[in-house]
């Protein structure tokens, strides 16, 4: 995505034009943060146009030092993050041990291994399919490279919480892969 100074500084100037072409131009970028996020392609589209109004509004903020892309990327979790607190449907109360952790178990036998038999769209699929909170904390984690106790804290849950969660999505997506990679291989024989 490459976005120039020169639309940047028409949006800046208010002009509406400008932001349509800014909001056009990261609407793909935007929207693949977006749809991690959640199961329905309608609530993506909500928390983006939310996200991009952050990003319009804040936009003088950004001094053009470091990359627009991982800037607007920074506002766009963000605003996720304070959609899905406001949103009663996230909240997940568990109760948790501090020491509760879980092995990512790998099977000894892989000789049916094929890793070009699991697509993107099976992953993105089985992780909308985690519980919500479950897959907010493996996205923060595992794609946009947040650490626990920043998740915890945007979030609004413990710690060891934030690794339970994360431990959990792994335990989960990778018995949803291996079973895809199994069903695949039984189909070829």
């Amino acid at each position: 995505m490459q976005i120039s100074g020169k639309l940047l500084k028409a949006c800046l100037d208010g002009d509406h034009l400008a932001h349509m072409k800014l909001y056009e131009d990261c609407f793909p970028f935007l929207m693949s943060i977006c749809i991690r996020y959640t199961s329905s392609r309608d609530e993506a589209l909500e928390f983006l146009n939310t996200g991009f109004y952050k990003i319009l509004i804040t936009l003088e903020k950004y001094q053009g030092k470091g990359s627009f892309p991982a800037w607007i990327k920074r506002i766009m979790i963000n605003s996720i993050i304070d959609e899905m607190r406001r949103q009663k449907k996230y909240k997940n109360h568990i109760s948790l041990l501090d020491n509760t952790e879980l092995q990512w178990k790998i099977e000894s036998d892989q000789d049916w291994f094929n890793a070009s038999s699991v697509t993107a769209e099976d992953i993105y699929r089985f992780i909308a399919e985690l519980p919500p909170l479950t897959a907010n904390v493996f996205n923060l984690f595992a794609i946009d490279g947040y650490m626990h106790k920043e998740i915890a804290k945007k979030l609004g849950i413990g710690l060891s919480a934030s690794k339970w969660h994360y431990a959990t999505a792994k335990k989960k997506l990778q018995d949803q892969i291996l079973a895809l990679m199994k069903s695949k291989k039984m189909s070829l024989l």
